[in-house]
């Protein structure tokens, strides 16, 4: 793929104050590039089409919303819809997520916020002997920001990394992301 626009339509349901369930459905508006084969397996030329749906449930174990230490649990599913070709956008396998989070607010009026989220990232099933190998990855993610202009901006750097536990073991090169970003959303 060397350009590639997407979309997601998203939703969420909260429930009791303590827990939310979710739906994303990534909308793929514009892809271009070259067919490939990757591992024996063959990738057709990119384009336009819709993605692999994901759920996902989490519940709050512990604090409260506005508080200094929050806790909560989740599970997120990728599902394979199998419509059309393979694309750049979905896989023919489950996928399940299982992750938890930590998250904050300190100072006056929760001037600086923090999270932190651990979790497991399962393809299922394995393929561990492709060129394009997929197994379980252990997944980390944190961020920290200050909110500036009334309280509504929340600037601050975002961090996210992973590594794959099997195949070639933790913290292979051609298998372990790293990336940061520096963030600024607005409420």
């Amino acid at each position: 793929v060397s350009n590639q626009l997407v979309t997601p339509l998203q939703g969420a349901v909260f429930l009791a104050d303590r827990g939310r369930l979710a739906l994303s459905l990534p909308l793929v508006l514009f892809e271009s590039g070259e067919p490939v084969v990757v591992g024996g397996v063959a990738y057709p030329q990119p384009e336009a089409g819709v993605g692999d749906p994901r759920l996902g449930a989490d519940v709050r174990v512990f604090g409260n919303e506005a508080g200094p230490l929050v806790g909560a649990a989740g599970l997120q599913m990728d599902l394979p819809i199998h419509l059309g070709d393979r694309r750049y956008g979905r896989e023919n396998d489950l996928r399940l997520a299982p992750h938890f989070a930590l998250a904050g607010q300190v100072g006056p009026a929760g001037i600086l916020a923090y999270a932190g989220r651990i979790g497991f990232l399962a393809h299922l099933p394995r393929d561990l002997n492709s060129g394009l190998p997929r197994g379980t990855d252990l997944e980390l993610a944190g961020a920290v920001g200050v909110r500036v202009w009334r309280n509504q901006l929340l600037i601050g750097p975002e961090i996210y990394g992973a590594t794959m536990l099997d195949g070639n073991g933790p913290f292979a090169t051609s298998s372990s992301p790293l990336e940061g970003l520096l963030g600024g959303p607005y409420q």
